[in-house]
């Protein structure tokens, strides 16, 4: 979820040619939260939100929560607001009790691993990952990939230093999923951000 070869530099104040007013630049100082330019596409990022179709929302109430303040902040804050109450859930059954949407997620509390055929659930039945058991498994791996929206590809130690194939298999195999049409905004977001804030700090 191309590349506009026009970008309008907000903080580059007109040109007397551009412009007869003699308007101070600092009053159009650029909000990073909801202004943010798509690099990706052509559109605000925060238009593509909103024309993005209802089953691309992992919840109808996640699409009301962010389709009702996606003008005042971006769509990583607001997503991260809506599942912050994830964060605190103790067992993968109260985050369903939470969250509805979540109730096709696998437990792995459920899996026998001896019947498995999945070689990183035997890893975690045998405790190879610190912090990570079949007990929790599903719930941490939700948490981080839904609920903070940690990278898979970028930094393993987000999931308990399994590399980014094996990760990748796991939330398949847990039934854990983000829609690629929102998932391909949140990248462009990120590049957005990330391309504002190294010319801030230059």
């Amino acid at each position: 979820m191309k590349i506009s070869n026009r970008f309008f530099n907000p903080f580059k104040p007109q040109s007397i040619e551009q412009s007869n007013l003699n308007l101070n630049p600092i009053q159009y100082k650029y909000n990073l939260n909801f202004d943010t330019v798509s690099f990706t596409g052509k559109k605000p990022i925060a238009q593509q939100v909103k024309e993005l179709p209802k089953d691309a929302f992992l919840s109808e109430g996640l699409r009301e929560y962010i389709l009702s303040d996606i003008d005042k902040k971006d769509l990583i804050t607001l997503h991260k607001e809506y599942y912050a109450q994830l964060l605190d859930c103790k067992t993968l059954d109260e985050a369903k009790e939470l969250y509805p949407e979540f109730q096709d997620v696998v437990d792995t509390k459920n899996i026998d691993p001896s019947k498995s055929n999945s070689y990183i659930i035997g890893q975690i039945a045998r405790g190879e990952f610190s912090g990570l058991t079949m007990e929790n498994a599903s719930l941490e791996f939700l948490k981080r990939y839904i609920g903070e929206l940690k990278s898979v590809q970028n930094d393993n130690k987000n999931y308990f230093y399994i590399s980014y194939p094996t990760t990748k298999k796991l939330i398949k195999f847990l039934n854990i999923s983000i829609d690629k049409r929102y998932k391909a905004i949140i990248a462009n977001l990120r590049i957005s951000q990330d391309h504002l804030k190294g010319k801030t700090n230059k």
